[in-house]
Formats: C-alpha cells, structure tokens, sequence
C-alpha cells in the first residue's frame, strides 16, 4: 500500500508541475500513428533528410512539433512546400483553439460509419480469426462519441463511447459471406442483443511539455518502426489499459511505458476481470538517441510479468530484469519465476531525401551461456526500406519489408504441476496477452501481430493527393510454421504445439500470397468513403499437407459521415 501512495504522490506532483507551466504549442495533444498530420510530417522530414516523429503512439504534440520544426522548407521541392504550409496552418489551428481566455476548450465528433465485408473461399473453407485482413481491432464502431478537452497548452484529455458488434472469431458456413457492422441494429426490433457498448472505447489524459509526458488512460499503441507490425508493442488490441512517462530532448528520449492486462487461464480465456490476485503487466522501457539528424539508435528492454502487484523495481530505467526470471532447465513453475523478458535494438538512417532504411532485431530470453538449457535462443528480425516522393499533386510511399521470428519468439512454455501430476502450459508466462469484454474475450501477441515460426515479405505502394484521396496496393508473402497460437475457430481455446526445434520453420509450413488494392476518399470535411479487395492464395491450410490449396476474396467498404 505504502509503495501504490508513493507512485500516486509522485503522479500528483507531476499534474502541478504540469498546471504551473504554460508553453506556446499543444504539447499534451496526442496523434494516432495512421493521422493524416504524422504522415505528412514524416513524408517532409525525409524531404529534408531527418529521422521523422517519435515512434511511440500516441505520439504527443511536443514530438510532433519538434520534428516540423527541423524541417527545412527551403529544402522542398514545391508540392512538398504547400503541404508544409497546409500542415503549418493546422497546427496553428489547432494552437489557437487552446488559446481562450480561460485557458479551457473542446472539440466533440459525432461520427456515424457504415461498413461492408465480404468473405469468400473457393471450398467453402473457414479461415483462422487471424487471417481476416480486417481484424475485430479494425472493424468501426457504427456509432460513436467523441470528445478532447484542452486546460491550458499543457493538459488534454479525450473520451471515445461506442457501440459496436460483439466479437466473432469465426466465419458463417456458406460458401459467400456478406456481413456489415452494424447487423446487430437488425437484431433490435427481435429483442436480440448481439451489440455491446464500450464505455468508454477510448478514454485518457496526457500532460506535459516539450521536455516531458505523462499519459493515464486506455487506447490503441504501439511502440517501433515496422510495417507489418512491431515486436516490443503491438497495436494488436482494440484497447490497452497503460501508462506511460516520456523524457524529451533533442538528443536523447526516454520512454516507460506500462501496460495491464487480463489474466488468460490454461484454455486462453478469460473468465473474469478482477483487481484481486495475480496480475499480468507488461513493461517496456525505450531510449532514443539521435546520432546524427539523419541516424537514430534505440535500444528496447522490457518485459512480461506475473505479479501480485506493480513493483517499483519494474519500472526503474536501465534496470536489465534478466536475473529475476531466466532460470535454465526448468520448466514447471516455481518461485522466482515471475517473468519473461524481452531485449531489442533498432536503427534508422535516413540515407537520402525521400530514402529511409530500418533494421529491427529483438531478442526473447536471451541467454548469455547456453549449456543444455531448455529454453532455447528466440529472436525476431525485421528490416524496412521506405521511400517517398512528390507525383502530381500529391505523394507516392513506398516500402519493402522482411521479418523473420524463430520458432520460440515470445514462448517461455513455463508449466502448472496439477493434483494429479499432469502439467498445464501456462501462458501469462508467455507474451500472449489479451482483454475481456463481457462475454467475449480477444487474445495476442504483445509484440509481432503473427508471433513466432514466421517468414514475412511485404511490398506497400500508396498515392496520396495531400489527405483528399488515395489509391495503393499491397503484396504479401507469409510462410508460417506450426509454433505460436493454434485458434479454434469455434470456442476460441488454444494451444501451442510442441515440436523440436531443427529448422528455420517449424512442421509443414503454411503459405499465403495475398494481393490487396485499396483507396479512399474526402467527399467533404465530414464524409469519407475508403475499401479494399484481398485476393488470397492459402496452401498447406493449418500446416497441414492433405488440405487442398485454395483462393480466398476478402473486401470491405467504409463510410464514414462526422455529424459535427
């Protein structure tokens, strides 16, 4: 108890410090990774030869800020001028509407979003919860509230209330699946009540200035530079409880975050939220250095715990935790095993104007001595290639990614000695986490969206005429082996297979080719329209040789109409 005062002590002393000082900019604003203001921000840094924004999201405006700062105008080419100069205006925009005489505002938004999908297979085949290119994550609300309150330059908060479809894990039977998002109004004049409301979908508050962050609050993150996801933190979840503080300088970044999640029993669901018992955190620390303006380095070490209770030891910077946990030749539970760690590097070089290259290498477990243990060596490497340029009126990303995680990535395997002397796998050893919403549960990696045993390349080009309308197309590889989550498309339990680790893959592995184009559109300052068509080849169906190969169509289409 004494500790849990402490760390709210320290809390309140940090909102004063943040209500005494007034800055010029929305420092405390936060920006989602996908905005149309981090893209176009990063787009022009490369323009002028800099490392782009923070990448630990949501970012905030001091991060933002700083980076359009760097930027050289005089260095663009014209288009990328009057983007810069678009972006200018909205930043100012966006400063001027916290600049009251009370020091107070807000901004509410009232969006109504309407979404079809189709799923279709050419044996009538389900697919794994995983292979739907559009995620339950991803799936819009149909209706939502939003609202961001601003206290001076310094302090911004936001609630999000929505009512969305309860979560489904499987697919329909019949050979073409036609769903919308928002069915479960259907269901209403039937007395069903196939809908949940999240209260709240989204809700948090950030202070703090160009030096420094605090955020309190539950939203999407995710933390590193990759594409097809990150391996220290994954935007796999649609929320994540957390709190994260941030140093900022110039030079150097620090960044804690920390992150609470539903404890999984042996079958992976979760029976119950509660604040009594054992609880599962993950925490992840992160250090940015800038090199050169062009060159970047940031080192990532964390982990995942099973605790009854946040311990301060935790969250010190630059404490390595390897000593609490890692104990060799043992597999069944027992004191001292409180944990999995996680240690990461990651490197950016601008090389050129509009050319940027970043490698990615993270390791689970990491064993300085291996002598027979029988937690083997697990990593994870990811390099990107990105590129952009001015086409027209508007601007072309380009990217190429490849990733490779070993088999044991994110695995401990750390097992319960039951009554009868059987053993249960135990996953909140493992990074494999997950939330409970009522009845239904959402379970995954922490890190790397496809976990474990996987081979990835991806090839993304997109063209964006400044944010009024897009068109871009995706290829992707992906070879993924029998280790990680095995989801039941029915009951939604798992398990993780047990092979010997001899290869680079483990078992048969599954191969899917998937082609994606897509685009979107600004009808109006309210009305947005975007979709995409999947076409995808699946062979060796849940690693398994005798399932025939076959062809899968997915596709959405997404309105979106802002009442206010």
């Amino acid at each position: 108890m004494k500790q849990n005062q402490k760390i709210l002590f320290t809390l309140i002393l940090i909102t004063i410090f943040s209500l005494s000082s007034i800055s010029a900019i929305t420092s405390a604003s936060l920006y989602d990774r996908d905005s149309f203001t981090v893209r176009a921000i990063n787009y022009l840094a490369l323009g002028s030869q800099i490392t782009g924004i923070y990448d630990s999201f949501p970012v905030t405006g001091a991060s933002v800020l700083y980076t359009f700062n760097q930027i050289d105008r005089s260095s663009l080419n014209e288009k990328q001028k009057a983007l810069y100069d678009k972006i200018k205006n909205n930043l100012n925009k966006s400063a001027n509407l916290i600049n009251s005489s009370d020091g107070f505002s807000s901004n509410i938004q009232l969006p109504i979003t309407f979404e079809s999908f189709l799923y279709e297979t050419s044996d009538n085949s389900k697919l794994k919860y995983y292979e739907l290119n559009n995620q339950f994550k991803d799936i819009s609300p149909w209706f939502d509230f939003r609202t961001q309150l601003y206290f001076s330059n310094n302090v911004f908060g936001y609630t999000q209330f929505a009512i969305k479809d309860k979560l489904n894990y499987s697919l329909r039977d019949d050979a073409s699946n036609f769903d919308l998002n928002l069915k479960s109004l259907f269901s209403i004049p039937k007395g069903g009540t196939s809908f949940e409301i999240y209260q709240p979908y989204k809700i948090g508050i950030s202070i703090g200035d160009e030096h420094y962050n605090f955020q309190l609050g539950k939203n999407r993150l995710s933390m590193g530079s990759g594409i097809s996801g990150n391996f220290f933190i994954g935007d796999n979840f649609i929320k994540q409880d957390y709190f994260s503080f941030s140093l900022l300088s110039p030079i150097f970044s620090y960044t804690l975050n920390v992150t609470q999640f539903d404890q999984q029993d042996s079958s992976l669901n979760f029976a119950s939220i509660s604040f009594n018992g054992k609880q599962q955190y993950r925490v992840m620390h992160k250090v940015k250095v800038n090199l050169l303006k062009n060159l970047s380095l940031d080192v990532y070490q964390g982990a995942i715990y099973q605790v009854d209770s946040l311990n301060y030891r935790m969250i010190i910077p630059f404490m390595y935790v390897h000593n609490y946990f890692n104990f060799k030749d043992r597999k069944i539970i027992s004191e001292g095993d409180e944990a999995n760690n996680i240690l990461g590097f990651q490197t950016k070089w601008v090389l050129s104007k509009s050319n940027e290259i970043n490698f990615i290498v993270t390791f689970d477990q990491i064993q300085v001595f291996e002598s027979g243990e029988e937690f083997p060596q697990a990593y994870g490497i990811l390099f990107n290639y990105k590129r952009s340029k001015t086409l027209g009126d508007g601007i072309v990303n380009e990217s190429i990614e490849a990733v490779y995680t070993s088999p044991y990535l994110y695995l401990n395997e750390k097992y319960d000695k039951n009554s009868d002397s059987s053993y249960t796998l135990n996953y909140n050893y493992d990074h494999i986490v997950g939330n409970n919403y009522g009845s239904n549960d959402e379970i995954g990696y922490s890190g790397y969206y496809y976990g474990p045993d996987t081979i990835l390349l991806n090839y993304n080009y997109k063209y964006y005429d400044v944010d009024d309308w897009s068109l871009g197309s995706s290829l992707t590889l992906r070879i993924h082996g029998t280790k990680g989550i095995n989801y039941n498309n029915d009951d939604n339990n798992g398990d993780i297979i047990d092979e010997v680790l001899s290869n680079i893959i483990v078992g048969t592995p599954e191969t899917i080719i998937s082609f994606t184009p897509n685009g979107s559109i600004k009808l109006s300052n309210n009305l947005f329209i975007s979709s995409y068509l999947s076409i995808n080849y699946i062979k060796n169906h849940y690693n398994d040789t005798s399932n025939d190969s076959f062809y899968n169509i997915q596709g959405k289409i997404k309105v979106k109409l802002n009442l206010f």
